[in-house]
C-alpha cells in the first residue's frame, strides 16, 4: 500500500510540476562538459523518488541526489550543504548553486 501512495504522488507531483528549461540546458551542458551535476532536495521525498520524478520529467543525466529525508540534514541549517561538501569532497567556492528559496537556500 505504501509503495502504491508513493506512486499516486509521484503521479501528483508530476502533473503538478513543471521542467524550466534554462535549468534544464544548464543540467545539459554542465554535464556535456562533464561537470559533475547534483540535486540537493530539503524534502520528505527519499533520493529514488526524486530520481523518478526528474526521469519522468526527461532529467536523466543528475549524477547524485542528496535529499533531507534520508540524511536527516536540512538546508536551512546549513548541514545539508555541508555534508554535500563533504562527500562530493569539494571546497564551497567551486561548488554552483542553484535555488529556489531564499530562506533556505542562501
Amino acid at each position: 500500500l505504501a509503495d502504491e501512495l508513493i506512486q499516486y504522488e509521484l503521479k501528483a507531483h508530476f502533473r503538478l510540476t513543471r521542467v524550466n528549461p534554462l535549468m534544464t540546458e544548464l543540467i545539459d551542458t554542465a554535464s556535456r562538459l562533464g561537470k559533475r551535476v547534483i540535486a540537493v532536495s530539503d524534502t520528505y521525498l527519499r533520493v529514488e523518488d526524486l530520481a523518478t520524478l526528474l526521469r519522468m520529467h526527461g532529467i536523466s543525466n543528475v549524477d547524485h541526489i542528496y535529499a533531507s529525508c534520508d540524511l536527516g540534514l536540512t538546508k536551512f541549517h546549513g548541514n545539508l550543504f555541508s555534508h554535500v561538501l563533504r562527500r562530493e569532497g569539494i571546497a564551497p567556492r567551486r561548488l554552483l548553486h542553484i535555488g529556489d528559496n531564499r530562506l533556505a537556500d542562501i
